[in-house]
């Protein structure tokens, strides 16, 4: 077995540590921790971790922050790699209700599944089929080796605040800055390999190194972490991952829906909403570039209420099914094919696009709060110090770092009873403190 370091590939650690808690036997039968058929669970779960760090970051336990961190970076890798390699084979039950008609996947945590693995269609990447799909693939579809914002190395959001952070209600100082990012998307898409930070695995595919993550990120935004205070950074963390929370609740949403909630009546009910929401954002723009802006935002608009009424619609030549039917493969031929069924994977795809790219975000200001905590504490080993907390956490301080271990019961396969234990054991510890 390959040493586990910072010379790691950053998708090998996201399997390694979804490994210790969802797992199969010598049948091939699924295994591990029951909760990890759970997406939502498992979310709250490294939610939890980053509300532990506001705790710490409060009281300025700094040295205490940076073990936090590696606590929040192991949970975050390891609930990606517990979906981006887990099965999502469709399997159905008998059940005849229309409830479950609809439903390929028997389990939301077999949608999450395929929402990670689905082809992200970008056609400003159109260079990247040598990555797979994961968080690499993510964080260079939102940051193309610069500032997503911006557009340079290094940022320079520090220096004009308010064109970035205004530049939906103010897009005419935003427009130079919006193109060199569309130039520097165009970079990308010729050469992927122009950093040192991505390697080239045995099976052709390309991924981080795990130091490599963090360089690639301290390269772009060091100067805005300097400027920065500890409190802002970790808000911004915060906000992050409320935003994927949201997501990931729209997708848990689609799934509890019956599927008699969406037909024609819904698409109109849908538009009617969003038209009224649309107006209102839109009187908000202003100055120079607000007609332009507008009227970019009404051919968007009417481009996708098209695409809606086009899949519910009895079209079967329409281009939005075709693509459809191309991201979801055989497991749309599961079903009857209903209209209402073209409606439900189109948003399962929007949102699983939106999810991955608040991943890139998380990821980017995980990074941001290790470089921060080190800088107070005088240490320019962010990325190192963050590792080496996280394979110390991860191995019980045990030499070599060959195999991963649950950070509670120190097993290579964690179990249920682990769970329990380590929950509940929590709660008598605390009420036997109280002083």
């Amino acid at each position: 077995m390959p040493i586990i370091n910072e010379n790691f590939a950053l998708g090998g650690l996201c399997k390694e540590l979804a490994n210790i808690y969802m797992y199969k036997n010598e049948k091939g039968v699924e295994k591990g921790v029951y909760v990890s058929d759970f997406p939502m669970f498992r979310w709250l779960q490294f939610v939890n971790d980053v509300t532990i760090l506001s705790e710490e970051i409060r009281r300025e336990r700094y040295t205490e922050s940076i073990k936090q961190v590696s606590c929040i970076l192991g949970r975050f890798l390891d609930f990606i790699g517990t979906y981006i390699n887990k099965e999502s084979t469709p399997s159905f039950s008998n059940n005849n209700n229309i409830n479950n008609r609809w439903k390929v996947w028997l389990s939301f945590s077999e949608l999450l599944a395929t929402a990670f693995n689905l082809k992200s269609y970008n056609s400003k990447l159109k260079n990247i089929e040598k990555l797979p799909e994961g968080l690499t693939r993510w964080i260079l579809a939102k940051y193309p080796f610069v500032c997503a914002k911006c557009g340079e190395k290094p940022c320079v959001c520090v220096v004009k605040p308010w064109v970035f952070e205004n530049r939906r209600e103010e897009p005419g100082p935003y427009k130079d800055y919006k193109n060199n990012i569309e130039d520097k998307i165009k970079t990308l898409s010729n050469n992927i390999t122009i950093s040192e930070d991505i390697r080239k695995e045995q099976n052709g595919e390309y991924d981080f190194f795990i130091k490599g993550f963090f360089n690639f990120f301290k390269e772009i935004y060091r100067n805005s972490y300097h400027k920065a205070e500890i409190g802002k950074i970790f808000m911004h963390l915060n906000e992050e991952v409320g935003e994927a929370t949201i997501e990931l609740t729209k997708l848990e949403l689609i799934w509890l829906s019956p599927s008699d909630t969406f037909n024609k009546g819904t698409v109109e009910d849908i538009i009617g909403w969003s038209e009224a929401e649309i107006e209102k954002k839109t009187q908000n723009i202003r100055g120079e570039g607000a007609s332009d802006s507008k009227e970019k935002i009404k051919k968007q608009q009417n481009k996708l209420y098209t695409h809606l009424r086009d899949l519910v619609a009895d079209k079967k030549s329409s281009p939005i099914r075709k693509k459809l039917a191309d991201l979801f493969g055989n497991n749309f031929n599961k079903i009857n094919g209903k209209p209402e069924d073209w409606l439900r994977f189109w948003f399962i795809y929007k949102i699983s696009e939106k999810f991955k790219e608040e991943l890139a975000d998380i990821a980017s200001w995980i990074v941001a709060i290790s470089c921060k905590l080190c800088e107070i504490k005088n240490n320019d080993q962010e990325g190192k110090e963050v590792i080496t907390q996280l394979l110390k956490i991860y191995t019980h301080d045990s030499p070599g770092h060959t195999k991963l271990r649950c950070r509670a019961c120190n097993n290579s396969k964690c179990t249920n009873s682990c769970l329990v234990v380590n929950s509940c054991g929590k709660e008598l510890v605390e009420h036997a403190m109280m002083l």
